[in-house]
């Protein structure tokens, strides 16, 4: 039996908070932040979406408090909801972001996260897609890493290299710079 070389992070969050906690029941009225759903209800109309900005930090601290002796990259999925004013919070509290395409790349520099603290991430990118995270990083000349999978078009920008660790990405134009790729692949 092989072990694995991985590191492993063995926090654990303690004291969860609970969706009850955020929106509680006062009597039979769903409250949110202090205040009854059918009030805010009764003032934008419905259907609407109600997120709890008291919520999101404190479910963000508790989660980064568990893991604050490892100083990692916390990234909001920009893909579980890309609501401007959503990822704006979530910038004001330090975390980055995971995007997964040109369209959510630009949503969290509008944001306000600062590109170094955005990984562009996922399976099945388009030359575009590479191209555009290329030139919105060399505007800033401040970056993170590329996660690419074995299968992407990675290799079209320069990502080449043995299936692990980091290797150069560039657009092998006279203008562009290197950049560092994660390759990741899969198990068939």
């Amino acid at each position: 039996m092989r072990l694995s070389r991985r590191l492993t992070c063995r926090t654990r969050i303690r004291g969860l908070i609970r969706v009850s906690d955020i929106f509680p029941y006062r009597g039979s009225e769903l409250h949110a932040e202090e205040v009854p759903v059918s009030r805010i209800a009764a003032i934008v109309g419905t259907p609407f979406y109600l997120y709890s900005a008291a919520g999101f930090t404190a479910q963000y601290r508790r989660f980064a408090g568990a893991f604050a002796d490892e100083q990692p990259l916390i990234c909001y999925a920009v893909k579980a909801n890309s609501n401007l004013a959503v990822l704006r919070h979530f910038a004001m509290l330090g975390a980055g972001a995971d995007v997964v395409s040109e369209g959510e790349l630009r949503r969290a520099l509008a944001a306000g996260i600062p590109s170094e603290r955005i990984i562009f991430s996922g399976v099945g990118k388009t030359f575009a897609e590479l191209e555009a995270a290329l030139a919105i990083r060399s505007m800033s000349n401040r970056y993170r890493s590329y996660a690419v999978s074995a299968r992407s078009p990675a290799h079209a920008v320069g990502g080449r290299g043995s299936g692990s660790g980091s290797t150069p990405m560039s657009t092998h134009r006279p203008t562009s710079k290197s950049r560092p790729v994660e390759r990741r692949i899969n198990s068939a």
